[in-house]
């Protein structure tokens, strides 16, 4: 089996910085060639290629999407999508990642990927509060907040799926999933929705038309679980990992007690300065999560 990650990244903030540090790690992990990054334009593309030459003498794929996106408010996932879309016939599968992500481990790609695909890890999901309105938002957008079957499989949509696995996009899969996708309206309804993420779009198809199953698990979050561990106070978080059987973490510390994880994503969360000052800061971040699902 074949696998390939691929990433959107834009030059602003300190994305190029992220990504550099993802190259990084994916040049000491061997899997290099296994990577590769969705452009907005030309100039970033040469940018940021010809700096990973200087740095590490190796460039990851690259893939250009140059559309200005005009209007757009859902651009990570246009991005991700056009990625998957041109790689659909070169790998089996295909998993799309964020610059905030490093490499933990020598992997080979594609068995990792088959191995999530196959235990259907990616179903695995928790209660939530925001991430599960976020999927009702998605199914509200694309018509579908009445499907019964998703209404069952969602329990009601009172759960996601959101990065508790790395999210894995079968290639045999594609031409169907785009062609529905691309059906009057709802890649527009995406591209203006910014609720409708790429996994939570791909993943209600595959329970509408591939008869799939989440499986729910005794886990509550405002998010998805394994994305809220960065910020957990749990002091099990390895055997939390395990029991989503996940592949990767948002946690920070003592990642050598679970010998699965391959990737570590958000490490663009961590909090510096005292206890009190970190705890301040996680309640920031809760309380613009929340107002963003008011608005």
């Amino acid at each position: 089996m074949t696998g390939a990650y691929i990433c959107p990244i834009y030059d602003k903030e300190k994305d190029f910085e992220y990504g550099y540090k993802l190259v990084e790690s994916a040049v000491k992990c061997g899997t290099s060639e296994d990577l590769y990054f969705v452009f907005s334009d030309q100039a970033q593309q040469d940018k940021f290629m010809d700096h990973c030459m200087k740095r590490f003498d190796k460039k990851p794929g690259k893939i250009l999407y140059d559309d200005p996106l005009k209007d757009c408010r859902n651009p990570v996932s246009m991005k991700k999508w056009y990625g998957i879309r041109a790689l659909s016939d070169q790998y089996d599968y295909i998993a799309a990642i964020d610059c905030e992500c490093i490499f933990l481990k020598a992997q080979q790609t594609g068995k990792i990927l088959d191995e999530i695909w196959n235990t259907q890890s990616f179903l695995r999901c928790n209660k939530s509060t925001v991430g599960a309105s976020d999927v009702k938002k998605c199914a509200e957008a694309l018509g579908l907040d009445q499907d019964e079957r998703l209404i069952r499989e969602t329990q009601g949509f009172t759960l996601t799926w959101w990065f508790n696995e790395i999210p894995v996009y079968k290639a045999s899969d594609l031409n169907a999933f785009f062609e529905w996708l691309d059906e009057p309206d709802r890649y527009q309804t995406v591209y203006h929705e910014w609720c409708c993420f790429d996994y939570y779009v791909y993943v209600i198809w595959l329970i509408l038309y591939r008869d799939m199953h989440l499986r729910a698990l005794p886990y509550t979050n405002i998010a998805g679980t394994i994305e809220g561990l960065w910020g957990s106070l749990s002091f099990n978080k390895a055997g939390i990992e395990k029991c989503f059987n996940t592949h990767w973490t948002s946690r920070n510390e003592r990642l050598e007690n679970n010998e699965r994880l391959c990737i570590q994503f958000h490490t663009d969360r961590r909090f510096t300065g005292n206890r009190f000052v970190r705890f301040l800061k996680k309640v920031k971040r809760m309380v613009l999560s929340i107002g963003r699902q008011i608005r």
